[in-house]
Formats: structure tokens, C-alpha cells, sequence
């Protein structure tokens, strides 16, 4: 039998900075794989494994230092979901269902608050 613990935090104001941050960080990898796989897709005609995408976080981050503040297994975790994003998408293209092809992240989801919009 599993047990499941559940805790709430209360983050002060520093610790929830730094948490906006790192989601931030993550959502511009996010997009930026998802933009990575798409143009290598319609210039070369190959598909980007995870792997590959992998190997480009140490580049990615000489290029962004505040990449830095991030863990680079929560990167590579971004671009794992976006690996299975992309099997899912073309699993129900092959089955013949409505595919919905990755989309890219907006800034308007933060945790802890609502956007405008809703």
C-alpha cells in the first residue's frame, strides 16, 4: 500500500520570486524545444530526439546565464514532457483521431495567481 503525504507551503516573498523565476525559466525552454524541434522539422526534414535537445541545454545556457538558476535535470525533465507531447501527438495522428499539435506556453499561467483574462 502506498501512502500519500500532501504539505502546504507558505513560501515567503523571496522563495516565491525565485519560484516565478525558475517557472519562467522553464517555460522559455519549453518553448524554445518546441521551436528547435519545428524548425529542424520544416528546414532539414529530421526529428529532434531528446537526446539531441539534451545536448543543447549546456549551449542554451552559455548563451542565457540566468538558465543557470535552474537545475539541469529540471530542464531536461521540460524536454522529456515535450518528447511525450510530440509521441501522443503523432499516436493519434497514426489512429486516425484529432491530433493537437504541442503548443507554445504564455506567460499568463503563474502559480498562486490568475490571469487577467479569466
Amino acid at each position: 500500500m502506498r501512502k500519500t503525504y500532501k504539505f502546504r507551503i507558505y513560501p515567503n516573498k523571496p522563495q516565491q520570486e525565485q519560484m516565478e523565476r525558475s517557472l519562467e525559466i522553464c517555460r522559455q525552454v519549453y518553448n524554445r524545444t518546441i521551436a528547435e524541434r519545428k524548425n529542424a522539422y520544416e528546414e532539414r526534414g529530421e526529428t529532434l530526439s531528446k537526446y539531441t535537445l539534451n545536448k543543447l541545454l549546456p549551449e542554451w545556457k552559455k548563451e542565457n546565464p540566468e538558465y543557470k538558476e535552474v537545475f539541469s535535470q529540471t530542464l531536461q525533465e521540460v524536454q522529456e514532457r515535450i518528447d511525450l507531447a510530440f509521441k501522443h501527438f503523432f499516436r493519434r495522428v497514426r489512429n486516425g483521431h484529432k491530433p493537437g499539435y504541442p503548443r507554445f506556453n504564455t506567460s499568463s499561467i503563474v502559480i498562486g495567481k490568475k490571469s487577467s483574462s479569466s
